[in-house]
């Protein structure tokens, strides 16, 4: 008998030590996800919801839409730009007629311009404080009754940012 109590107490504490060992330990959260261009990010838009490619690099933001022949609904590209300027958009290589908005540093919508396929006409913003530009269908501000001074949520975009893949 007390060699069966001792095998029973060995036992427990043998599976004290297991239960209690490094393995068993809670973890860190898993790292963040590295993105890269190709990636769709869901971000808020006013009341929409909309899945952004996000250009960054001079080569991603040079290229755009182009060579594409069709955009999803609720889908677009997002142009961060490295500090607030007068931006100037064109159609070259571009089939897909767009709608373009740009945005302030703080996310605020301050004009919208029709992009028309090909055409390499610049269309240049008014204001000079532009940090990001948005290029989704075309009709699609006006018929989800996105106006100025609506806001893009930007911390999806600075979560973006922090973990781009390079």
């Amino acid at each position: 008998m007390k060699l069966f109590s001792t095998f029973v107490l060995s036992f427990y504490i043998a599976l004290l030590g297991i239960s209690c060992s490094e393995d068993s330990a809670p973890r860190d959260p898993a790292p963040p996800k590295a993105y890269s261009f190709e990636d769709l990010i869901p971000v808020q838009l006013g009341e929409q919801t909309i899945y952004l490619q996000i250009a960054i690099s001079k080569k991603e933001l040079a290229q755009g839409l182009m060579y594409r022949s069709h955009l999803e609904p609720d889908h677009g590209m997002l142009f961060v730009f490295e500090y607030p300027k007068r931006a100037t958009f064109w159609m070259k290589n571009t089939a897909i007629p767009l709608d373009l908005g740009y945005f302030d540093e703080k996310g605020r919508l301050l004009e919208i311009h029709q992009l028309y396929p090909f055409d390499e006409t610049p269309k240049y913003s008014k204001n000079d404080r532009i940090k990001y530009a948005l290029e989704m269908n075309q009709g699609w501000f006006k018929s989800h009754r996105i106006k100025s001074s609506d806001q893009i949520d930007l911390r999806a975009i600075q979560h973006y940012q922090r973990f781009r893949a390079e």
